[in-house]
């Protein structure tokens, strides 16, 4: 049995270390999965440890039939991409999941049988800086085994032989489920209450209240553990310990939280809540971690924006149930708000389609440019007269309204995906999103196509599905 062929779901930082350790196979197509703007980001190549590599880009049919898939997706993704799995696994095909957490590989084998699972764990620190970046010699890498004897199957050899001789570390296991525990207990007791202090890793040496928050988190998965079977005593004592990190180093879920993006602690703290309702075991630390991650994560949306000044806020319902809401800075824009207040008020902005969509860069609900005279209305552009206005830093969830350095848009607002120096001191500032970024993340991830403005010609993105602006509303 030989591996002549690998597809990579998800190209983050474990996709990333798969991509820099099988690009030297020379002998092995190598591919990334990925659809429409997607694939069109992947085709200009990974940006890993200072090099540029350029996998083959496929999509789940085109993938259908290889040797092995490696599924190393955000635990948030996984639900709907599930689909695409099936389409690639063949008969034949091995799947290893190198995500988070102990229940991904159930949720994988109900969807294609769990004869195709190799279970399996990485252990990997990696940060993005200019693409993905890691230390290949102090990675700890890949641990996989079967389930039951024989452990030196054929399946475990072919992938031995895979990664011989590419820099992936690398060990097979005859306790990998106790393996996957180990890492889990890790995450849970070591990312978790970092998360909610916001410090570095250094605080568990540093702090015995830390410590003490840690150990009961232990306490209660090792318990749940045993109750169901696994002895984590069987695991290979390198499994207790990480890969090495400086005291200052920030962990996934407060990375994610620093980042204001969607956390997985529900596959940690959450999924050991609801085993030990099952199994009638008290979870009050995780319970704990669990509820105060999330209100974090609300903290972050700007739920808890009480102020004695409250500025104004406006709601956008998106295909009739989701929301976004944003507070409006009149003080630094007064014409450019009061004309969204005003078009908020009259329903101008109801039942239209989210018209241009461009990932890493804007979300803009309108780009109709002369199309529609009630709503296509210019102002004077405040950055211009007010210097507060042109001093606001472009940073991710900042709204401005569209235009140019003689006319702005008080219509057509749009909202930053992310930090942008070109837009700074050239855009009518009118806010900030405060909540709704769940939403934000889902609209970021759909299938868009390439249009043209016919007035202009200007070339701009738009979702293929729609998504409809079903109403906007000033709430405050």
């Amino acid at each position: 049995m030989k591996i002549n062929s690998v597809a990579i779901l998800g190209a983050g930082a474990v996709g990333s270390y798969m991509i820099w350790g099988l690009s030297s196979k020379k002998d092995l197509r190598l591919g990334v999965i990925g659809e429409g703007k997607r694939a069109k980001r992947l085709k200009q190549g990974c940006f890993i440890n200072d090099q540029m590599y350029y996998p083959e880009v496929w999509s789940p049919t085109e993938a259908h039939g290889v040797d092995l898939l490696i599924v190393s997706l955000k635990y948030c993704a996984l639900k709907d991409v599930l689909k695409s799995i099936q389409t690639i696994v063949d008969d034949h095909t091995i799947v290893m999941s190198l995500m988070n957490g102990v229940d991904s590989e159930e949720i994988i084998g109900e969807a294609i049988g769990k004869e195709h699972l190799m279970p399996s764990l990485i252990k990997i620190a990696s940060r993005k800086e200019n693409g993905y970046r890691f230390d290949p010699e102090t990675t700890i890498g890949i641990v996989f085994g079967e389930l039951q004897a024989p452990y030196q199957s054929k399946r475990v050899q072919a992938i031995e032989s895979l990664f011989e001789n590419t820099g992936i570390h690398f060990r097979a296991s005859e306790y990998i489920q106790e393996e996957i525990w180990s890492k889990f207990r890790l995450n849970v007791c070591n990312n978790l209450p970092q998360a909610i202090l916001g410090a570095g890793v250094g605080c568990y040496r540093d702090s015995e209240h830390m410590k003490f928050i840690q150990d009961g988190l232990r306490h209660e998965l090792e318990t749940i553990a045993h109750a169901k079977g696994i002895d984590l005593s069987k695991a290979d004592s390198s499994s207790s310990r990480g890969s090495a990190v400086p005291a200052s180093a920030r962990y996934s879920t407060l990375q994610d939280l620093d980042a204001k993006r969607h956390s997985e602690i529900d596959m940690f703290s959450g999924a050991l809540v609801k085993m030990g309702k099952e199994l009638h075991i008290p979870t009050p630390y995780n319970e704990y971690t669990y509820h105060m991650i999330k209100a974090l994560k609300e903290k972050n949306d700007g739920k808890f924006n009480y102020t004695g000044n409250q500025k104004p806020i406006i709601e956008i319902t998106v295909n009739e149930n989701a929301v976004i809401h944003f507070e409006l800075w009149p003080e630094i824009a007064p014409i450019a708000c009061g004309s969204v207040m005003q078009l908020a008020e009259k329903k101008i902005f109801d039942g239209r389609a989210i018209e241009r969509l461009e990932p890493g860069f804007v979300l803009q609900p309108l780009f109709f440019d002369g199309v529609d005279p009630q709503i296509d209305i210019m102002v004077e552009p405040e950055f211009k007269t007010n210097p507060e206005n042109a001093k606001i830093v472009f940073e991710r969830g900042i709204v401005a309204m569209a235009g140019d350095p003689e006319n702005s848009s008080g219509s057509q607002y749009y909202i930053t995906l992310a930090a942008s120096e070109r837009l700074n001191g050239n855009f009518t500032v009118i806010g900030k999103v405060i909540d709704g970024w769940d939403e934000i993340e889902r609209l970021e991830h759909v299938e868009v196509e390439e249009a043209i403005e016919p007035q202009s010609g200007f070339v701009y993105h738009r979702p293929v599905k729609t998504e409809m602006i079903t109403k906007v509303r000033r709430i405050k």
